[in-house]
């Protein structure tokens, strides 16, 4: 495993993260825009050093800043991203155990479908220890046709992210442009060049003239 060093150089700090990052990173969800030279055409990196890298970058910005709606968002994400696991896992494990049950001589394959439905049981999907092929067969179909609900669920917090994201980045492009005219900028400000603790100092003084106001 590739040390945090030893990663393609990468942003470790709000400090010099840039705003447009920060809003592609929010509206993916995809850490690869913490590295510096990426812009979403390369070949994503993918692995526990760089999440690391993220959950840096999340732990300051919430220290800077109280912003709900961004951690709901994290919760959306995290809530389809074990939805998408235990679908996976599931759907392997229920047409593996199929299989085995099918297969003959039955007692070479006590041990196998044990192995299957202990792991399923970890998802809440429970088969008697001891069973027939034909209830089995049974459970199978039923979990099967339950898994199709959580794929829907899946897509509904998906269709919901997409829509936040859309609104999100709307919503950036009109808070740049309030801030600009709210403490009297004669220019624009440029998400790329302005770094994610720069902005919400940004926020800050505005928040301060209004109060003043």
């Amino acid at each position: 495993m590739k040390k945090v060093s030893e990663l393609p150089n990468h942003y470790n700090s709000i400090e010099d993260l840039t705003l447009y990052r920060w809003d592609k990173y929010t509206s993916t969800k995809d850490n690869n825009w913490f590295l510096v030279d990426y812009d979403g055409r390369q070949q994503k990196i993918n692995n526990d050093d760089l999440i690391e890298v993220e959950k840096l970058i999340q732990d300051q910005y919430f220290k800077a800043i109280d912003d709900r709606s961004f951690s709901e968002k994290m919760q959306k994400w995290s809530k389809m991203d074990w939805l998408k696991r235990k679908f996976d896992t599931c759907n392997m494990l229920l047409s593996e155990l199929n299989f085995t049950i099918q297969q003959e001589p039955i007692d070479f394959f006590v041990q196998r479908r044990l192995l299957y439905i202990g792991k399923l049981k970890d998802f809440g999907f429970k088969f008697p220890l001891i069973n027939s092929v034909y209830e089995d067969s049974i459970l199978i179909r039923d979990y099967t046709t339950a898994l199709e609900g959580i794929r829907t669920q899946i897509g509904m917090l998906s269709n919901e992210l997409q829509i936040d994201a859309k609104k999100e980045h709307v919503a950036l492009l009109k808070q740049l442009r309030i801030v600009e005219i709210g403490l009297g900028y004669s220019y624009r400000l440029d998400p790329k060049k302005i770094t994610v603790a720069e902005w919400i100092e940004e926020l800050k003084l505005l928040e301060e003239k209004a109060k003043k106001n």
